[in-house]
Parts: structure tokens; C-alpha cells; sequence
């Protein structure tokens, strides 16, 4: 719904189909951006282990929980019809 003046009294209507889509498309792009800053956060373990690994090091981190979180979190607009929706995926490992 919206609230719109009518030249004498404010209104509350109901929104158009296209204001729907749209709003619904803006909280889609928030939640790919969101997604993009998780995943953006996350990558430094991703290198930090391959740099362990080229070191034979031991990894500090389980890089197949950390391939399956970033995964999920690529897929998150795979598994909910409402961006309102979304359930996060969580990392299981201790931050550093």
C-alpha cells in the first residue's frame, strides 16, 4: 500500500502490479549485494588456504565447509520465491 494526497485528504491504495514488481526486484538486488559482501568476506580464507596448502602448511580452515557456505550463498536466490524470505546460511568455523 501507499498513501497518496488527493487534493483534500491523504489515501492509503493499494500499489500497481508494476510498483509491486518493482519494489520486489530493488529487494532482490539488495539481496545479491548482500550475498556479494558475504562472499567478498569470506574469500580471504579461500586464499589463505591455498597459500597454506602451496607452503605445506597445515589449513587453518576446512575448505569444503568454506566451498559449500559460499555455494549456498550463490544459490540463495535459488531457494526462496520472496526476498523477504531468505535464510542465510551459516559458517561454521571460528573467525580468526
Amino acid at each position: 500500500q501507499k498513501v497518496i494526497w488527493n487534493g483534500s485528504s491523504w489515501e492509503i491504495v493499494a500499489l500497481t502490479t508494476e510498483e509491486i514488481n518493482n519494489k520486489i526486484s530493488q529487494l532482490w538486488v539488495e539481496v545479491r549485494e548482500k550475498r556479494d559482501i558475504i562472499i567478498s568476506e569470506v574469500e580471504w580464507r579461500i586464499l589463505r588456504f591455498q597459500s597454506e596448502v602451496r607452503m605445506g602448511l597445515e589449513p587453518t580452515d576446512d575448505i569444503q565447509q568454506l566451498d559449500t557456505y559460499i555455494q549456498a550463498l550463490r544459490d540463495i536466490t535459488k531457494h526462496s520465491d520472496n526476498p523477504l524470505e531468505i535464510t542465510w546460511p551459516a559458517l561454521d568455523l571460528s573467525l580468526d
